[in-house]
């Protein structure tokens, strides 16, 4: 596995599972992808509907959810070099299975919070699309 698909897996994968932290009227702690999936619904209503709030809340959205997934990229990028120079190249593709089921495994636990979904309560990210 070359680091670049060791890069992009792992991207993929905490852009999925990795709760960040945002705040547009309320704050919370969410993966970024659910912070993209608002932004594409934000701007669907701020281009049906129009008006300044809704463009404001669009803006804080798609601005949080980009800064979070290049964060995001930053942390794969380094991880997949500290992968290939610290284990032989026969074990990395084990190693991002087993750190991508590790990811997916805690995402199931309750570790989001956001007051748009269960009223704040801490869900797991099954509920958090749900």
């Amino acid at each position: 596995m070359t680091v670049e698909a060791t890069r992009r897996i792992l991207w993929i994968t905490l852009l999925l599972t990795v709760p960040v932290p945002y705040w547009v009227m309320e704050g919370g702690w969410v993966p970024t992808f659910w912070l993209l999936d608002l932004s594409g619904f934000s701007l669907a209503v701020l281009l049906t509907e129009g008006g300044s709030i809704v463009g404001l809340l669009t803006g804080l959205f798609v601005l949080e959810a980009v800064i979070a997934a290049l964060a995001l990229h930053v942390v794969a990028r380094i991880g997949a070099r500290l992968l290939d120079r610290a284990l032989p190249r026969k074990w990395h593709a084990g190693s991002v299975a087993a750190a991508v089921l590790v990811l997916l495994g805690a995402s199931l636990l309750r570790v989001y919070t956001t007051p748009l979904v269960a009223g704040g309560t801490r869900v797991n990210l099954l509920r958090l699309f749900t």
